[in-house]
């Protein structure tokens, strides 16, 4: 959380957010908890609270669905996904992009290219985009030419289709997660 000096206050956040995943609370009952938990007069303004819960929730549900995706057993089911943004007047530029950055200029990226990896929603403060890991036959549904020979033939490709990096990357300074600290808070 950009700004916090305490370990204290800094855990207090921590836990309000931990307890809103828990209990899939909204952004009003964490608004409240935090308030609650740090006191009146927080250095904490509305819109950084919001970017604070949003970003967090956020990767938390998305490094949760990736760690599903680690079996091996899950992993091979689903060897591609989609990279849904949101269409309405607050949404980036470069967030529209990576809809039409995929394999063919679609939003269809292999699970496991790197630039997935590293645009994996969120991978900016308040990002309200979303992904969802498909199939093969999904990925072959979309138009994505290994996944059609994939699924008549039964043989995984031996050169992944792999994407260009856009000509953009992420904020300075944004982090996913620290592996010592539970979602994706930090000290500024």
């Amino acid at each position: 959380v950009a700004g916090v000096e305490s370990e204290e206050t800094l855990g207090k956040i921590r836990d309000a957010l931990s307890d809103n995943v828990s209990k899939g609370a909204d952004y009003a009952t964490f608004k409240t908890n935090v308030m609650e938990a740090v006191g009146t007069g927080t250095f904490l303004s509305d819109a950084h609270q919001e970017t604070v819960f949003r970003t967090n929730v956020q990767t938390a549900y998305s490094d949760g669905q990736m760690a599903v995706l680690q079996n091996p057993l899950v992993r091979s089911g689903f060897p591609y996904a989609t990279y849904d943004a949101i269409h309405d007047d607050r949404t980036r530029e470069n967030h529209l992009a990576l809809e039409r950055h995929g394999i063919g200029n679609s939003n269809v990226y292999r699970i496991d290219d790197p630039v997935f990896q590293l645009f994996r929603p969120p991978w900016d403060y308040n990002d309200r985009c979303g992904w969802t890991p498909i199939t093969i036959q999904q990925a072959a549904e979309a138009g994505v030419p290994e996944a059609k020979r994939w699924l008549k033939t039964g043989i995984p490709p031996a050169d992944p289709t792999f994407v260009e990096m856009p000509p953009f990357a992420p904020p300075e300074g944004f982090q996913r997660a620290l592996d010592s600290a539970p979602l994706s808070i930090r000290l500024s």
